[in-house]
C-alpha cells in the first residue's frame, strides 16, 4: 500500500502531538489513505459525518480516475489551515 510505504518509519512521529486530518479523512504525508470517522469528526451527529466523509472520499476516488492519478495526498498547509480554524 502506498499510504504505508511512504509513511512507514514516521507515523508515530506524524501524530506525536496529536492526530490531524482535513477534513477528518485525509492526513498530510499519508498518501491515498482516507479514514471514515477520522481526527476532528466528533462534532455531532456520527451519521451524517460519516456519509459526508463517503461523499468526499467517492468524489476524490473519480477525480483520481478521470485524471489518471495513481496517489492524492492533502498539502500540509491546507491541512494546517484547516485544523487550526477548528481550533478557534
Amino acid at each position: 500500500m502506498a499510504s504505508q510505504e511512504k509513511a512507514k518509519g514516521h507515523r508515530a512521529d506524524a501524530w506525536s502531538e496529536g492526530a490531524l486530518a482535513y477534513p477528518g479523512i485525509t492526513s498530510a504525508g499519508f498518501p491515498n489513505l482516507c479514514m471514515l470517522y477520522g481526527p476532528n469528526s466528533n462534532t455531532g451527529s456520527i451519521i451524517y459525518a460519516v456519509e459526508r466523509q463517503v461523499e468526499y472520499i467517492l468524489r476524490e476516488l473519480k477525480r483520481m480516475d478521470a485524471d489518471q492519478l495513481s496517489r492524492i495526498d492533502v498539502r500540509p498547509e491546507v491541512m494546517d489551515s484547516y485544523n487550526l480554524a477548528l481550533q478557534e
